[in-house]
């Protein structure tokens, strides 16, 4: 399995975590930034989802980011120059 496809299938068995990250990138333009790192925020959703929610047994795997980031820029038309890209390395 490619890491394209541990992504779908992650993204798909966890959609909060999308949602989570979406909101947070809203957050973040509100206060007046027109780029930010997705590095960080998946930080956050750790946060969030093991610390504030409790969810001991949370895991995203950091192959995730960039996947997460190109996701949000291509669904979301107000944040398609929110992120800067690099080629990502295959597997």
């Amino acid at each position: 399995m490619t890491k394209q496809d541990q992504f779908t299938k992650y993204d798909q068995e966890h959609p909060e975590v999308y949602r989570y990250l979406l909101t947070l990138c809203r957050n973040v333009k509100e206060r007046g930034f027109t780029r930010y790192a997705i590095s960080p925020l998946v930080e956050l959703v750790r946060w969030h989802f093991r610390i504030e929610r409790g969810e001991n047994e949370f895991k995203i795997q950091n192959d995730f980011k960039p996947w997460y980031a190109r996701k949000i820029a291509t669904e979301n038309p107000e944040f398609s120059d929110f992120f800067t890209f690099r080629p990502i390395r295959s597997n």
